[in-house]
């Protein structure tokens, strides 16, 4: 279509031509059109028809693949497709190339953070839905040529896990203090059950002491001080807490093919002074005031707009980075953190390798390594809620002048996940409410573990192959999570989420693995001569999703809408079953038409290498077997 907008400002000379193309409300209108005539019409004073005449003569058998061009009323374009050559054009590249997969980075390094799940408790699914978006994006960046790093950001220094410790120390005998053994602190976790989950009921359970009894809000503000100040007792204790909190993350994760390059800490920003650099660097350009009456009188905040009224109460847009008392806001931290991907620091981290993984993690006392951070552009995959302080730090980037423009700092934003009546009574929440929201307070939400657990067991049930289970839950659940535009909340509902029909990722497996088989029992291998004499409707569909694949890669690398490759995996698999099950047409290994059956094997073999190159953006490991 390009080379026909281009073909069209040749003809007029002119580079202001409006071409947009549209697909005709039926076939026998043509495969595609334009009203690009009338555009024309209203620059040049001429009638649409006469333009559309014109162009007609001019185009007619200088554009390949175009059959035939008509004119309709009142001066619209429609071209017809020469879908035998077309088509074969189509097929042959993709095989002859073997993936449709471009490196488009001009040698960039994208910088990728999400899950960042406070170290307190057990993942939910609504992180889920963050950490597959965040795994989903690294996918598409790196598998187009770009160079990585994905980051997962911990919060260690942080109020909630403040809150899980001062239980930990304080809520059930023994009470830290009166024995600071903190073996007889660890012996209050009941082995039977996975730390991460022990914490998920002691978190809400503190939660609603803290409600009853203010004794524990005191304590909770003598733990975090020491937390933050990072060389007490406590701290040392908080420090393994968070640790052993995030190994099960990461083994969640781990579970989906969700993987991390880099850990950071928290209290390493602190503990390498990334955060007082940051303040001076803050300081010296004005960036930061720090206030001296009014209801942010003693604080350090960012002047961004003053004071705000609603519901006749008075709320200031000035973000806070330092408290009255001193303490750091989280903004603060995660600010030092943003300058420190683009290599703006001076201070940088220590290294190390995390456990027995290739992912490596900040340290108190580990290796230099300057090859880390230095980043082009920076996405972060942090829910709309945190839209407001995303907004600030890119602001101070841009003042600071660390990014040329705001897309080199993208929050890529997306809604929560919440629980539908059904899901909420399958976990034993007795309510009437359409939506039901997650609240690690309350305890309510569906642990990730779990809902990885149940899909595992509810398909093996249906399963007759034998190990694959694991692998089908890992396309449900990453499918489920991703379909949905990202501004969109979801409501989870669990038979939704497990269903293997319709758009679902047990159905693109199934596609898959269908094609494959079609493949294999042929015994295909390479491409073969054959010529096309005829094409159905459901292979023309087919063709022309072919032909469009690389252009929703292309266009997510843009804008980031994951959603969009979701849609278009889904709409090519279905054109695929349309394709296979045509007509109840004859089984291709079976037809007797050998330029047939080479020509419509070819065309399987395209179908399988696209759903491939798809299949690495999504995480979706390809199964040959279902």
């Amino acid at each position: 279509m390009q080379k026909i907008k281009d073909q069209i400002q040749k003809i007029f000379d002119s580079k202001d031509v409006t071409a947009q193309f549209n697909t005709p409300p039926n076939e026998e209108m043509g495969d595609f059109s334009t009203a690009a005539p009338f555009s024309l019409a209203k620059k040049m004073g001429k009638n649409p028809m006469e333009i559309a005449e014109e162009l007609t003569s001019e185009l007619e058998g200088k554009i390949n693949n175009i059959s035939k061009i008509t004119i309709s009323e009142p001066g619209y374009l429609n071209f017809f497709i020469d879908y035998p050559n077309f088509g074969k054009t189509i097929i042959n590249n993709i095989i002859d190339q073997k993936t449709i997969l471009t490196n488009s980075s001009k040698g960039e390094k994208i910088s990728i953070e999400h899950t960042g799940v406070n170290p307190n408790k057990a993942m939910h699914i609504g992180h889920l839905r963050n950490s597959i978006i965040g795994d989903i994006i690294t996918r598409l960046y790196k598998n187009n040529g770009y160079t990585t790093e994905t980051l997962n950001y911990i919060d260690d220094t942080g109020i909630q896990v403040a809150d899980i410790v001062t239980a930990l120390l304080y809520l059930d005998e023994p009470i830290y203090g009166e024995n600071d053994n903190f073996n007889d602190i660890w012996d209050k976790w009941d082995k039977t059950i996975p730390f991460d989950y022990f914490c998920w009921d002691l978190y809400a359970r503190f939660h609603q002491m803290m409600e009853h009894d203010e004794k524990y809000l005191e304590l909770r503000k003598k733990v975090f001080t020491n937390i933050e100040k990072g060389t007490s007792e406590i701290a040392k204790f908080a420090k393994e807490v968070s640790t052993k909190i995030i190994e099960a993350h990461i083994n969640t994760c781990s579970k989906l093919n969700i993987n991390f390059d880099l850990l950071i800490w928290e209290s390493d920003i602190l503990a390498k002074k990334l955060w007082d650099e940051t303040f001076e660097l803050l300081k010296e350009t004005g960036t930061i005031v720090k206030e001296e009456e009014g209801a942010n009188a003693g604080c350090w905040v960012v002047k961004a707009g003053g004071v705000e009224k609603k519901d006749d109460e008075q709320f200031s847009k000035d973000k806070i980075l330092i408290k009255s008392d001193g303490s750091l806001t989280y903004t603060a931290k995660d600010l030092a953190f943003q300058i420190w991907k683009l290599g703006k620091l001076k201070n940088n981290f220590d290294y190390k390798k995390w456990n027995d993984t290739n992912i490596i993690t900040t340290t108190s006392n580990g290796e230099s390594n300057n090859e880390i951070g230095h980043a082009d552009k920076i996405i972060c995959v942090i829910d709309y809620r945190q839209s407001y302080p995303q907004e600030i730090i890119k602001e101070i980037l841009l003042k600071l002048g660390f990014i040329k423009d705001k897309n080199d700092y993208y929050h890529l934003s997306y809604g929560v996940v919440n629980l539908t009546e059904n899901a909420a009574h399958e976990i034993g929440i007795d309510q009437t409410e359409k939506s039901v929201s997650m609240s690690g307070r309350k305890g309510i939400g569906i642990k990730a573990d779990d809902l990885i657990d149940l899909t595992i067991k509810k398909i093996s049930e249906k399963s007759k192959v034998k190990d694959i289970a694991s692998e089908l839950a890992n396309s449900a659940i990453r499918f489920y999570m991703t379909k949905h535009t990202l501004n969109q909340n979801i409501n989870f509902d669990f038979e939704d989420a497990l269903r293997a029909t319709g758009e679902s990722g047990i159905y693109l497996s199934y596609c898959y693995a269908r094609a494959t088989n079609i493949l294999k029992k042929a015994e295909f291998t390479d491409l073969k001569e054959y010529e096309i004499a005829e094409i159905t409707s459901a292979e023309k569909n087919l063709i022309k999703l072919l032909s469009e694949s690389d252009k929703y890669i292309l266009n997510c690398i843009d804008d980031l809408d994951i959603s969009k490759i979701c849609r278009f995996t889904f709409e090519l698999c279905s054109a695929f079953s349309e394709f296979y099950e045509q007509d109840n047409a004859k089984p291709i290994i079976k037809l007797d038409n050998e330029n047939l059956k080479n020509y419509r094997l070819s065309l399987v073999k395209s179908f399988t290498i696209v759903l491939n190159d798809y299949f690495k953006i999504l995480g979706i490991n390809p199964l040959e077997k279902i």
